[in-house]
C-alpha cells in the first residue's frame, strides 16, 4: 500500500513526532453490528448497524471506507469512516465471506462461499464489475502488496485459487491443508501462509514457484491469521485451543502459545506491530496483545458473536503533534471537527506568518492557508471531499530582530491534530 506521508518544513529546528492513530472495526456475527474501537484507548466509540449475520471485514488501505459481508443477505455493507455510517449496500453472490481491498484502494474482491465465486467491485462506483469462478467453497483472501496476484481459499476443495488481478483469470491452483480459511502474503511478496482449520497446521508456500514448502502444526482448528509488518512474526488464532500461536517465519518455530477468549477468529495487528487483535466469537470480547511480552493486556467488549476475518484495523498514519525547539509554546484547536462546511483553525497565539498546507491521506496537497498577524482562520470544505486530512505547519516567522532564524525560533509547540470532512 502507499502510506501517507506528512512533511514539515520549517526554516528553524523541528522534532516530528508521529503517532499511529488507528481505528478497529468489528463485524458482531448476531448483532448485525460493527463495533468501532479507539485502538489508543481500546474503547468502543461507536456502533453502526450494518446487515444480517456479518463475518468478513476489510479496511482500505486510505483508511477512508470499511466493507462488510452480510452473509444472510449476500450483501456488502460500505462504510464511511468519517461519518461511521453505512454509505452504499452492494449485492453480491452467496454467502460472502472474505473480503479484501487492492493497495491502491480502486478494487475490492469478494469470496463468496456458496456460489464458488469472487467479486470484483469497482470501489469507486460501488458496483461489481467481474465475477470469477474459483474452488469449493472460498472463504478467505488476500491480495499480494504488489496489488497483481490474489489469493483465495477453497475451504471445501483444500486449494488455494491463485488470480491474476489485471486479466482476473485463474494462473494456478495450489492443494494445501484440510478446511485452509486464514490467508495471508509476506510483505515481499515471497510466500502466502494458509491456517488449514481441520488440519491443525500452516502451509508456506513459495509465491514464486506457487508451491507449498513447509508446514507447521499449530493449535486445535487454527483460522485467523496475521504477519507482522515486518514479516517476521505469524499470529495465529487456533478457534477451538482459545489460543494465538506465534511463530518465528524465519525458523518455522512456534515461540509462544497465549491463552485468548472463547472462540478466537479474526486477528489484525496494529501498524506499528505493537499490539494484536483478536475477535474471540464465543466471548464477545476482543484480546489485546503486547506482542514484545505476548500477554494479554486488555479486553474490550463488543456485540454478539465477533468473528471479522480480514483486516479490520485501519493501516494510516496520523501524526500525534509537531514540537518544535525554541523558548515558547503554541497549541491548535480545531472546531468543528469532523465539519460539514468550514472549521476554525485557532493558535493559542498570534502567528507572524505561518503557512497551513491540507494534505489528503496519500500526502497530496489539496489547499494552502496562510496565517499572518491573526491567530485564527478558517478551513472550508469547498470542493474537498469526505474523509480524513492532515495539516502541514510551516513557520516562516523569527523573533524581532534576529540574524539567524533557526537559533530564534518564535515558538515551542505546535499540536497538529487530524481533520475529518463529512
Amino acid at each position: 500500500m502507499k502510506n501517507p506521508c506528512l512533511f514539515i518544513v520549517a526554516l528553524m529546528m523541528l522534532v516530528v513526532s508521529v503517532g499511529m492513530g488507528q481505528t478497529a472495526y468489528i463485524a458482531n456475527g448476531t448483532d448485525s453490528t460493527v463495533s468501532v474501537i479507539d485502538v489508543n484507548s481500546n474503547t468502543v466509540t461507536h456502533t453502526i448497524q450494518v446487515g444480517f449475520h456479518t463475518v468478513g471485514v476489510s479496511v482500505s488501505p486510505d483508511g477512508n471506507k470499511v466493507y462488510v459481508g452480510n452473509t444472510s443477505n449476500n450483501t456488502i455493507s460500505v462504510i464511511n469512516t468519517a461519518k461511521n455510517t453505512v454509505t452504499a449496500i452492494i449485492p453480491v453472490g452467496s454467502y460472502p465471506i472474505g473480503i479484501c481491498v487492492s493497495p491502491d484502494n480502486s478494487k475490492v474482491y469478494v469470496a463468496n462461499s456458496f456460489d464458488n465465486t469472487v467479486d470484483e467491485i469497482n470501489a469507486l462506483a460501488d458496483t461489481v464489475t467481474n465475477t470469477i469462478f474459483v474452488g469449493n467453497g472460498p472463504g478467505g483472501i488476500t491480495i499480494s502488496p504488489d496489488g497483481n496476484t490474489a489469493y483465495v481459499t477453497n475451504e471445501n476443495g483444500n486449494s488455494i485459487s491463485v488470480i491474476n488481478t489485471s486479466t482476473n483469470s485463474i494462473v494456478t491452483t495450489i492443494a494445501v491443508g484440510t478446511n485452509p480459511i486464514g490467508i495471508t502474503v509476506s510483505p515481499d511478496n515471497s510466500k502466502i501462509y494458509v491456517a488449514n482449520y481441520h488440519s491443525n497446521t500452516i502451509n508456506v508456500i513459495n509465491a514464486l514457484t506457487n508451491t507449498v514448502t513447509d508446514t507447521i502444526t499449530v493449535g486445535s482448528n487454527p483460522s485467523g491469521i496475521v504477519l507482522s509488518p515486518d514479516g517476521s512474526k505469524l499470529f495465529v488464532g487456533n478457534y477451538y485451543g482459545n489460543t494465538v500461536s506465534v511463530i518465528n517465519t524465519t525458523t518455522k518455530i512456534i515461540t509462544a502459545t497465549i491463552p485468548v477468549g472463547i472462540g478466537p477468529d479474526g486477528i489484525s495487528i496494529s501498524p506499528d506491530g505493537s499490539k494484536v487483535y483478536i475477535a474471540n466469537e464465543g466471548y464477545n470480547k476482543i484480546s489485546v496483545i503486547n506482542t514484545l511480552t505476548n500477554i494479554v493486556t486488555d479486553s474490550i467488549i463488543v456485540g454478539h458473536s465477533p468473528v471479522s476475518l480480514g483486516n479490520f484495523i485501519s493501516t494510516y498514519t496520523q501524526p500525534n503533534g509537531i514540537a518544535i525547539l525554541n523558548n515558547q509554546e503554541a497549541t491548535i484547536t480545531i472546531a468543528p471537527n469532523p465539519f460539514t462546511s468550514e472549521t476554525t483553525i485557532t493558535f493559542s497565539e498570534e502567528q507572524t506568518y505561518t503557512i497551513v498546507k491540507v494534505r489528503n491521506i496519500l500526502g497530496e496537497e489539496i489547499k494552502t492557508l496562510v496565517i499572518s498577524a491573526a491567530n485564527q482562520i478558517t478551513l472550508e470544505k469547498g470542493t474537498m471531499q469526505a474523509g480524513i486530512y492532515f495539516l502541514e505547519i510551516t513557520d516562516s516567522s523569527t523573533s524581532a530582530g534576529s540574524v539567524n532564524a533557526a537559533s530564534s525560533p518564535t515558538r515551542k509547540n505546535v499540536v497538529n491534530k487530524k481533520v475529518v470532512v463529512q
